[in-house]
C-alpha cells in the first residue's frame, strides 16, 4: 500500500464542497471495520444477508475506484503537475484483489458451500487486510488528492466533476448510497453534506428502511 508523508492533515478545514467525498471514504472504512467485528462472532444463519450486504458495498467502492481513476486523478494531474496517479491507481489493482477474494468468501458462505467454523479465522484475516489497506490508501489519497481538489478546482467545475462521479449509477445503486454514506455521518460532515430534496424523500420513505433491512447482519452479529 502507498505510504505518505505529510505534516499537513487534508481534512483541517475542510472545503465544504468536499464533504461528500470525505463521507464516502468514512463509509467504506467504517464498514469494512464493521465487517471485522462481525465475521469475528457471527454464526452461519447470518451468512446469505451478508452476501447480499457484500454486493452492495463492494459495487460501491469499485464504481468510485473507476470515476476516480477516469476522472479524479487525470484532472488533479492537470491542476498539479507534479502529481502522479500510479501509486494511487496501483493500490486501487490492490484493493480489487481484496474485494474479489472476498466476494467468493462471502458467496460461498452464502451459498452453504464453505463451513464458517472453519474459515473463520481466514476471513477475519482477510478482511483485516481489506480494512488496513483500505485506510491507508484513502489516507494517501487524501493527502495527495484533497489540497489540490479545494485549492485548484472552483466549486462550480467541482459540481461538474461530481456529477461526472454519480453518472452510470443506477437509481438501485443510489437507493443504497445515500443512506450507506448517511449512517453514522460525522457532524462536520453533514452539515455541507448537500443531498437533493428529491432523494431526501426517497431515502425517508423508502431507501432507508431498505438499508436498514440489508443491514441487519450487522445488528444481529
Amino acid at each position: 500500500m502507498t505510504a505518505v508523508l505529510t505534516t499537513a492533515d487534508p481534512r483541517a478545514d475542510l472545503a465544504p464542497h468536499l464533504a461528500a467525498y470525505a463521507a464516502i471514504h468514512d463509509a467504506m472504512v467504517r464498514d469494512a471495520r464493521r465487517l471485522q467485528r462481525l465475521v469475528a462472532v457471527m454464526d452461519e444463519a447470518v451468512a446469505p444477508g451478508l452476501a447480499r450486504w457484500w454486493e452492495r458495498y463492494e459495487t460501491e467502492i469499485e464504481h468510485h475506484h473507476v470515476r476516480e481513476d477516469d476522472l479524479v486523478f487525470p484532472l488533479v494531474a492537470d491542476r498539479s503537475p507534479g502529481f502522479s496517479a500510479d501509486a494511487l491507481v496501483a493500490d486501487h489493482v490492490v484493493l480489487d484483489r481484496h474485494l474479489a477474494g472476498l466476494r467468493r468468501d462471502f458467496d460461498d458462505l452464502g451459498r452453504g458451500v464453505t463451513d464458517l467454523a472453519t474459515v473463520r479465522d481466514g476471513l477475519v484475516g482477510r478482511v483485516g487486510a481489506l480494512a488496513e489497506d483500505l485506510r491507508a490508501h484513502l489516507d494517501a489519497e487524501e493527502a495527495a488528492v484533497f489540497p489540490v481538489l479545494a485549492s485548484r478546482v472552483p466549486a462550480d467545475e467541482y459540481a461538474d466533476l461530481e456529477r461526472g462521479m454519480r453518472k452510470g449509477m443506477s437509481l438501485r445503486s443510489l437507493a443504497f448510497a445515500l443512506p450507506w454514506i448517511l449512517d453514522d455521518l460525522a457532524p462536520d460532515l453533514r452539515a455541507h453534506a448537500e443531498v437533493p430534496m428529491g432523494l431526501r424523500f426517497l431515502d425517508a420513505l423508502v431507501w432507508e428502511r431498505s438499508y436498514r433491512n440489508l443491514t441487519r447482519p450487522f445488528r444481529a452479529g
